[in-house]
């Protein structure tokens, strides 16, 4: 029996691989591959430092100085070691925020019965550092980018039988996402039994398959944002008939670092398999692309800067066309290629693009060329700002107002869709002017005014809205303005391989910690800057440094003083 069991050690070695030929710093388990969290990692390399620190710490306090009794419990040390697992950190709660709007609207009063209140004023700064109908408890507010497919979907005709196409290009992350990988036991079972099969099976039908995935940049705007989603853990890549992938899938898939290595596995494994003649597979692997023929050209796609499989796929779209593929199909459940795709379609000009959308009973062919034939060429290069404006992955939604609202107001005040258009380019005070309009329309669409400022008075005083529920001031939506328009600049560059880079900063985000973060508003908050809340902190009488006499305002109650001087 032992030498049994010793037999079966022997023969996992080779699975292990050599821990020698590992090339980077991490700190891993050498027989699951498992990579420690980078806290444990800070821990394990600092243990014998901190060790050393403690003991010359307790031999002074107890032995030499006797500033602390020896009989004293020595505190445990709270270090994240390998049993640790990474939490998300507490939010704001709404309760607090409420709290806080309550305490405002109690001192405004307060402030207003000595002197005369400006609301003009007051409703043209947040309440919040953050406007509560842009954000949820300082995060960008999320919503349902899909509500608007049903609009784009009414200017065509859905099937749900294939149509015959030329070249089929699949937004990769998605396709991992959609089969299943209970029954793999390793990442060459998934590969071999489940994803290759799957792709090898989508070429039968097509002359060329495209498969493009997602390239994950630590310095990027949704590097911040896919944290929201979780914490998952780290696991190495790699091919071996018996090392067991993760159970948790979804917790694995939450680390870019896992999702670069499985793709890039992917694509490696995709290529070497044989395609039969005639046939062509492309795979992208981070910048570069690979593929299956040494015959085809891939100047045009590679090497690609795009950082999003949502514009990627439309640039082999492109090379597609250009290599004299004439029907051509998109494989996703991202409404955003949705958008893009037809902003694009006048551009390529195909004789057929469809995009196959969405999983089991709600898949279906979307003819992006009957929408795009349907919608006016101005709607059609319009409708990625819109799309950004109203709501996507890296701009916020408004509060209660979706997709389905944004677009009955589009219908209904066409005027703005030149500011759509113009907007990727430059953000003119007359373009402004026509988002403002159309953000009042969202919120009222019977009002008259057009100004976001004016409308939050009006609907704050007179309709008794909550503050979530009116337009954000106009600081705000500029910052908005400028965030949508970072993202449809990405958009409308999709075919560009190599396209300009944009500094954040100047389009409504801030880097805090490392992170980028929405730079919400350049006004300070209501209660920082109306001059009712303005209160002084003399106790013995106001004097020649008195914040009130100094900006030649009486005393209130708020004040220190009482008002009484």
């Amino acid at each position: 029996t032992c030498l049994l069991i010793q037999q079966r050690n022997m023969d996992q070695i080779p699975n292990i691989q050599n821990p020698f030929e590992e090339q980077s710093n991490d700190l891993m388990v050498l027989d699951t591959k498992d990579i420690v969290d980078k806290s444990v990692e800070e821990s394990v390399r600092n243990a014998e430092r901190l060790g050393k620190e403690q003991y010359m710490n307790f031999v002074k306090s107890r032995l030499i100085e006797g500033t602390i009794p020896i009989s004293d419990t020595i505190k445990k040390n709270k270090l994240p070691l390998f049993n640790y697992k990474p939490t998300e950190p507490a939010k704001q709660n709404k309760m607090t925020a409420l709290k806080n709007d309550v305490n405002l609207f109690s001192q405004l009063y307060i402030g207003t019965q000595s002197r005369d209140g400006d609301l003009d004023n007051f409703f043209s700064h947040e309440n919040q550092s953050s406007p509560p109908s842009l954000s949820n408890e300082g995060s960008p507010r999320s919503g349902d980018k899909s509500a608007l497919l049903p609009y784009l979907e009414s200017e065509c005709t859905i099937q749900s039988n294939a149509p015959a196409v030329d070249v089929k290009v699949f937004d990769g992350a998605a396709i991992v996402q959609m089969l299943n990988q209970k029954m793999c036991r390793t990442f060459k079972d998934y590969s071999d039994e489940v994803f290759a099969p799957y792709m090898l099976h989508q070429l039968q039908t097509v002359t060329r398959i495209d498969l493009v995935w997602d390239v994950y940049l630590k310095d990027s705007l949704k590097a911040g944002l896919r944290e929201k989603r979780g914490k998952g853990f780290r696991k190495r890549v790699i091919s071996s008939a018996t090392m067991p992938k993760p159970k948790e899938w979804g917790d694995f898939l939450r680390v870019d670092e896992n999702k670069t290595e499985l793709f890039k596995f992917l694509s490696s494994e995709l290529i070497k398999k044989p395609c039969p003649e005639g046939k062509i597979i492309i795979a992208t692997d981070e910048a570069s692309v690979l593929s299956s023929s040494q015959d085809v050209t891939l100047d045009t796609i590679s090497p690609c800067i795009q950082e999003e499989a949502d514009t990627r796929v439309i640039l082999h779209v492109k090379d597609a066309i250009e290599k004299g593929y004439s029907r051509v199909m998109i494989k996703t459940v991202d409404t955003d290629i949705v958008v893009i795709a037809i902003s694009f379609f006048s551009r390529l000009q195909p004789e057929e693009f469809w995009v196959a959308f969405g999983t089991g009973n709600n898949h279906r062919f979307i003819a992006i060329h009957e929408i795009a034939n349907s919608l006016s060429p101005s709607m059609c290069s319009a409708l990625p700002m819109f799309h950004a404006m109203t709501g996507c992955d890296t701009v916020s939604f408004f509060y209660r107002r979706g997709k389905s609202k944004a677009w009955e107001t589009w219908a209904a005040y066409p005027d703005v869709t030149e500011a759509f258009q113009m907007m990727t380019e430059d953000v003119s005070d007359e373009m402004f002017s026509l988002i403002e309009r159309f953000v009042v329309l969202m919120y009222e669409s019977t009002s008259n005014m057009y100004k976001v400022n004016q409308a939050r008075k009006e609907l704050f005083t007179k309709k008794s809205r909550s503050l979530e529920n009116i337009p954000p001031t106009q600081a705000a939506l500029k910052q908005h303005v400028l965030r949508a328009q970072l993202q449809a600049m990405i958009w409308i560059n999709a075919c560009v391989k190599a396209p300009p880079l944009h500094d954040p900063g100047k389009f409504g985000w801030v880097r805090e910690n490392n992170k980028w973060k929405p730079f919400w508003t350049d006004l300070p908050q209501a209660a920082k800057s109306c001059y009712e809340l303005i209160k002084c902190g003399c106790k013995k009488g106001c004097i020649r440094n008195c914040k009130c006499r100094n900006t030649q305002l009486k005393c209130t109650a708020l004040c220190a003083c009482g008002g009484d001087c």
